[in-house]
């Protein structure tokens, strides 16, 4: 992590746990290292951008095996997501690593030991917030995705790659079930959105990043 990305070791958790479990573990560890002051504001907002990610088992499972019905597609787009972030956190840390450099100086690093109990309580009762959360914002977007459909507004654009655009960016496997469905020369164009949806979450922590008071 500090060779590549210029960031503290313990940075390394919320990458790999971001890429092995998905949205919005990454997120929700770098929210939880900063609250325990294990890294600095700075490297929090850099982390943000390349930690939250989407997993192997919806990119495999559900846009791969269930979408595009290829598994290879979904390996496919599964290292595309993972290079991409690696790209991604490599430039940005680059680009802001003496602000990051001197933030960290300011980060206080103190350990806590808990009894299991409190540590499984506690595991519990966030995996049920974050979950309920996620389950919240899906169903809020599910909704106004329904409404938009409903309403007929996006036919005065008579374009389906806009339409799949516009409704893929509010819900991500809504856009790429559109992306698979469009009639094209080249399924490339269709995989490189796909792509695109799938990389949003990184996108949107990016924007939160910049507003984002930890």
């Amino acid at each position: 992590m500090k060779l590549v990305f210029k960031m503290p070791g313990i940075s390394a958790y919320p990458f790999v746990l971001g890429i092995i479990s998905g949205y919005p573990v990454g997120a929700k560890i770098v929210s939880n290292l900063r609250e325990e002051k294990k890294i600095s504001k700075s490297e929090g907002n850099t982390l943000l951008i390349f930690t939250n990610n989407a997993g192997p088992l919806f990119i495999i499972g559900t846009v791969g095996y269930s979408i595009y019905s290829n598994v290879k597609i979904g390996f496919l787009l599964l290292v595309i997501n993972i290079v991409s972030a690696i790209f991604t956190g490599f430039i940005f840390s680059h680009i802001g690593k003496n602000q990051l450099r001197s933030a960290s100086d300011e980060c206080q690093s103190e350990l806590s030991f808990s009894s299991l109990g409190e540590i499984i309580g506690s595991s519990i009762k966030n995996s049920f917030y974050t979950l309920s959360t996620v389950c919240g914002f899906v169903i809020l977007f599910a909704l106004i995705i329904s409404i938009i459909k409903s309403s007929g507004i996006l036919s005065i654009f008579n374009n389906k790659w806009i339409e799949c655009v516009i409704l893929g960016i509010l819900e991500i496997t809504t856009g790429i079930n559109l992306a698979s469905q469009i009639v094209s020369n080249n399924i490339v164009w269709n995989l490189a959105l796909s792509a695109f949806f799938i990389g949003t979450g990184r996108s949107f922590s990016f924007a939160s990043s910049l507003e984002y008071n930890f």
